[in-house]
């Protein structure tokens, strides 16, 4: 049985959500997403949460080499600490501190949509 299931809706207009949830170094989550993103509201750019694929080497988004649009995380304040989600990623905590969700896009005042996440605490204190 799961110590901990929650859902939340990520906006693609926002940065960052605070999940509220308090990561301990050596915890284990499985975080999945599921849903759809206009990166680009004019050019009606749509993604999943994997990112839209041939967009990676430009801008200044959170993680240069990932696609624009995917979902992204991070644990603590520190956006150069951020990593892919995606559509779904099962992730070790590297340090403890509080879990971001985020859109790996360097103008999400341009974008619409939302994806919807599902994160399962697996193992853990």
């Amino acid at each position: 049985m799961p110590m901990l299931e929650r859902s939340y809706v990520v906006s693609g207009t926002h940065d960052w959500t605070d999940t509220g949830i308090m990561m301990k170094e050596g915890d284990v989550f499985e975080i999945t997403a599921e849903g759809m993103i206009a990166w680009k509201r004019e050019g009606r750019e749509k993604c999943n949460p994997d990112g839209a694929l041939p967009y990676t080497r430009w801008g200044n988004k959170p993680l240069s080499d990932i696609p624009t649009g995917a979902l992204i995380a991070r644990i603590g304040l520190d956006p150069k600490e951020s990593f892919l989600v995606g559509s779904g990623r099962k992730i070790i905590a590297y340090k403890s501190g509080k879990l971001y969700l985020g859109i790996n896009d360097d103008n999400t005042s341009d974008n619409d949509g939302e994806f919807r996440v599902w994160i399962k605490k697996v193992s853990g204190n």
